[in-house]
């Protein structure tokens, strides 16, 4: 007898099965790889300008004299320490003069939980955005509450302040990794202590 030539209905109908499978699992691997990729995308868009003005505030703080934090915990004033009149032969620049005195310029910080700023009082530029004012890590200690960004502290026994703002990128919604959180914390060692 001969054989005829081609495939039969059963033959085909693997053949496609087997086709499907294939082509949904490189279907799923690529969907996850583009979650994966929007997930570091967005860590990457919070991380980045906030961690920058994070230690623009830092640099900013440690010199500061007659530090005050007020309406419980969202602004900061301060004022830097005056420099001496003298060149350090040294250095070639003007040193911090001793005893450490205020230099009078006002400066400060305002975190704004309603709009999610952060901004320099000084020069009204907005540092971060996306600031939210409850702690929604589940693992913290301050979970679903409010909290203070700005608050004085100790490191060893000199006076500090520690900044803790936590920002978010993206939306509410159902599917994981839509809304993505970053908890930016430091502790600046104040001048004046």
């Amino acid at each position: 007898m001969k054989r005829r030539r081609g495939f039969t209905l059963v033959e085909i109908m693997a053949g496609a099965v087997l086709f499907s499978l294939v082509f949904l699992g490189y279907g799923a691997l690529l969907i996850s790889g583009l979650k994966s990729f929007t997930r570091t995308a967005n860590d990457v868009t919070v991380t980045n300008p906030n961690a920058q003005a994070m230690r623009r505030v830092a640099d900013a703080l440690r010199p500061g004299v007659n530090v005050t934090i007020l309406n419980s915990g969202t602004k900061i004033t301060f004022n830097n320490a005056a420099l001496s009149s003298i060149v350090d032969p040294v250095t070639g620049e003007k040193e911090v003069a001793t005893p450490i005195v205020s230099d009078g310029v006002a400066r400060g910080y305002n975190v704004d939980f309603t709009a999610g700023t952060l901004t320099d009082l000084a020069t009204n530029r907005v540092l971060v955005k996306n600031i939210i004012g409850t702690d929604p890590l589940p693992g913290s200690s301050q979970y679903n509450q409010a909290y203070a960004p700005f608050s004085f502290s100790t490191v060893g026994g000199y006076k500090a302040v520690t900044i803790n703002l936590i920002t978010q990128v993206g939306s509410g919604g159902t599917s994981k990794g839509t809304v993505r959180y970053q908890r930016l914390k430091n502790a600046v060692m104040l001048r004046e202590s």
